[in-house]
């Protein structure tokens, strides 16, 4: 190949790197090409379908239907339907629902690379019934490192492991800003066997900013880690979970290979009697890496506290802190990770995750306070 064409090859491979952007709207066309939002496709499904890698796939509000994630193609919700920025999206506002119709899972993903990334969606109604060693009610991963932030997971189940997910093959996932609420505990679903909201097995597992409240199993009403599977939590708060038949509300760690850091683990409760917040086997003579966290019942390592974290008001699932909470300026800024998926959308990824759960100031100043939400404000 002479210079010439060497040279416009390289233009081209670094045009394709790019990636389009795909539209998807409930009220799209299946004869539409994604081109627009006038454009659009009717289902996420079909934007995947013609997805390539380094493609983006913007999705406006409404429900949709299960899907199977492809590698490299990033899935961005919460569009009104006339954006033409991604920092615009809104969530909160524009519901962007993924749903397993409580007939099977909501979203699977295999062999995902880091490229891959879901933002701004509901996984919901994700549910695996009636056959035991099925996991994930609401997300299975196989060996994927996909990214998930900004996503909420709520009334998944399982009948094995893993309400709303379940991580197997060696994959490092992250989850960034989630809240994962009520899983496990369909009336007419599925009681997890372990890990209400999430289940590890020989994988390593990251969560920052995550919010797990009314997640139930029968060990680790939270989360259950086995295998010598790794998990790490950074500023994550628990309440309000449950294991209803054995131990650990929060988390069920059984080869203490669980790292958590400046979290709140508080007001989770176990049947068994050796009962916990933070469950690990006896036999291994091990126990989860805690540190700057507060934990009831308290727990060894540096900075630990335990004493009520004086939420705002638990009743309405407000867990921010009031300003008289021991967990203010409590947190350590160096555990803070770098803005790897630019939350604040300045395009600066390499300053500190700059805002909590509830889009506010993560750190004021050099303060940063415990668990997924800074203080109420004034």
């Amino acid at each position: 190949m002479n210079t010439k064409l060497a040279t416009i090859a390289v233009l081209l491979l670094a045009g394709s790197s790019l990636g389009e952007t795909i539209y998807v709207s409930g009220t799209g066309s299946a004869t539409n090409l994604g081109a627009s939002w006038k454009d659009a496709l009717p289902t996420i499904r079909a934007g995947l379908d013609r997805a390539r890698p380094g493609d983006s796939i913007w999705v406006s509000a409404g429900v949709y239907g299960p899907i199977e994630l492809k590698d490299g193609v990033r899935i961005f919700g919460g569009f009104e339907g006339s954006e033409t920025v991604v920092a615009d999206a809104k969530p909160e506002a524009n519901a962007t629902v993924v749903s397993g119709n409580r007939k099977g899972r909501a979203i699977v993903g295999k062999n995902c690379g880091a490229g891959t990334l879901v933002r701004g969606l509901t996984i919901t109604g994700g549910v695996i019934a009636g056959t035991y060693a099925e996991a994930g009610g609401g997300l299975l991963l196989e060996n994927s490192h996909a990214s998930f932030v900004n996503c909420v997971f709520t009334r998944n189940a399982s009948d094995y492991m893993g309400g709303a997910v379940a991580n197997y093959g060696g994959g490092r996932p992250v989850f960034i800003n989630c809240r994962f609420l009520d899983n496990g505990i369909l009336p007419d679903g599925a009681t997890v066997l372990g890990g209400g909201a999430a289940f590890n097995h020989d994988g390593e597992m990251t969560f920052v900013n995550c919010l797990f409240a009314r997640n139930r199993a029968w060990e680790g009403g939270g989360i259950a880690n086995v295998a010598e599977s790794a998990m790490r939590f950074t500023n994550c708060t628990f309440t309000a979970n449950k294991a209803s038949r054995g131990a650990g509300g929060a988390i069920f760690d059984a080869f203490a290979s669980t790292v958590l850091r400046n979290c709140i683990i508080w007001g989770n409760v176990g049947a068994a009697e050796e009962a916990s917040e933070i469950h690990n086997r006896e036999d291994m003579g091990r126990r989860s890496d805690v540190a700057n966290s507060l934990v009831r019942g308290g727990w060894p390592g540096t900075a630990n506290l335990d004493a009520d974290p004086l939420f705002v008001d638990p009743s309405t699932g407000d867990f921010r802190l009031q300003s008289l909470s021991p967990c203010v300026s409590r947190g350590s800024v160096a555990f803070l990770p770098a803005d790897t998926v630019d939350l604040d959308g300045d395009g600066d990824k390499v300053e500190l995750l700059p805002l909590d759960l509830n889009a506010q100031v993560r750190v004021e100043g050099t303060s940063l306070d415990m668990g997924a939400f800074q203080k109420r404000s004034p």
